[in-house]
């Protein structure tokens, strides 16, 4: 009986280095996943992105872990007055109480069955009923509830007082308790509701300061804003990556920290949010990779006139943007309707001009331009019609 102690005990510690190893060796996972983004030239974004979502995920199997502990609890305490009610049947009936406890682990008590068969184990290997149900209460040490029941159930024991009593009692206790607590948790409903619309409507401004912020930011990468000059520094400061960066961890933040709240709130548990926490994480996520993180390469060109006359001049015209800044000094492309390629480059504010002759032929012709751009192209078709 000492052997199997020794080695149930040094299987526990095993299982806590094993888990305690693996979370060291993860930390600098996401680190190195951003440095080597880094590496490649990645954006400020996407190293962020990487780093937050790596570090979250680090952390999310202990979360996990701990949220199906807390479930595993809540249900142990919900089919612990059953189990009191069945034992003090079985103790008015003559059963001493190891006997009770023997009976009742053949019962289902749902998550709270499997530590009843391992507290009808420890009596089944002799050990003395304080011993065995000392050891079946620190199975369920996170269960404050149940400690306090089962020390008094203890001292019930050895006191000699009248246990069906004591254990009905308990029950009664319990089931009020429970009532009290499904109550509480009907009226934190409509709190948790109004925490989510928050949330929601938090989001929502958030995108809506980025729609704002990309044209005024685009007008002062151009150099002027409301008629006055803008000095490099702050526009070379303050880029629409570093709002994206900004308004991504205040969504995380934000998530993370509502969502242990509302767990704490409609709980009193800050892991029972871990669900709100996935909820909000998730859609915060979701929300900044469909509006805000992807960067777009805009290419608008126009011509004039549209339609001329056979030898007449056409002139080409547009500007090159990427995210709010312009594409200064980059080639563009412009395939003409007899299949020869002409190259511009835009200017400092992305803007480009070009004069070509119409073709010798009447009919409708097309005109290619190309614009390539951090490794995106983009395209865009024009027509001239001559008559």
């Amino acid at each position: 009986m000492v052997k199997i102690k020794e080695f149930l005990k040094i299987k526990e510690i095993g299982k806590n280095k094993k888990k305690i190893l693996i979370f060291i060796l993860s930390i600098p996972i996401p680190f190195l996943l951003s440095f080597a983004a880094y590496l490649l030239n990645a954006e400020t974004t996407t190293i962020i992105a990487i780093a937050s979502i790596g570090i979250i995920l680090i952390f999310l199997p202990f979360l996990i872990m701990s949220f199906i502990e807390f479930k595993e609890i809540s249900n142990a305490e919900k089919h612990y007055p059953a189990f009191l009610r069945d034992l003090a049947q079985s103790v008015s009936s003559g059963m001493t109480l190891p006997q009770a406890i023997a009976i009742s682990a053949e019962n289902n008590y749902g998550k709270l069955s499997k530590y009843l068969k391992k507290l009808d184990i420890y009596l089944s290997w002799d050990l003395p009923f304080p011993e065995a149900w000392n050891k079946f209460t620190k199975l369920l040490e996170k269960s404050n509830l149940i400690s306090r029941l089962n020390n008094l159930i203890l001292e019930a024991f050895t006191t000699g007082g009248e246990l069906k009593t004591t254990l009905n009692s308990l029950g009664d206790d319990v089931i009020m308790l429970k009532d009290m607590e499904a109550e509480k948790k009907a009226t934190m409903y409509e709190q948790i509701i109004i925490m989510y619309i928050v949330f929601f409507i938090f989001l929502g401004v958030i995108v809506g300061l980025f729609k704002i912020l990309s044209p005024i930011l685009f007008i002062q990468k151009m150099g002027i804003f409301s008629g006055i000059e803008l000095g490099s520094a702050t526009s070379e400061s303050i880029g629409i990556n570093y709002f994206k960066n900004l308004f991504f961890m205040m969504a995380l933040i934000e998530g993370i920290c509502a969502g242990f709240i509302a767990g704490q709130i409609s709980e009193e548990k800050l892991i029972a949010g871990f669900k709100h926490v996935v909820i909000m994480v998730a859609a915060s996520v979701l929300l900044f990779f469909i509006f805000i993180f992807p960067s777009h390469l805009s290419l608008e060109v126009s011509l004039y006139p549209p339609s001329v006359e056979i030898g007449e001049s056409v002139i080409i015209t547009g500007y090159a943007r990427y995210e709010t800044e312009p594409v200064s000094n980059n080639p563009i492309d412009i395939v003409l309707p007899d299949g020869t390629i002409k190259r511009e480059y835009t200017d400092s504010n992305g803007k480009f001009s070009t004069n070509i002759k119409a073709p010798t032929q009447k009919g409708i012709h097309k005109v290619i331009v190309t614009l390539t751009y951090k490794k995106e192209t983009v395209q865009s078709e024009l027509s001239i019609k001559v008559t």
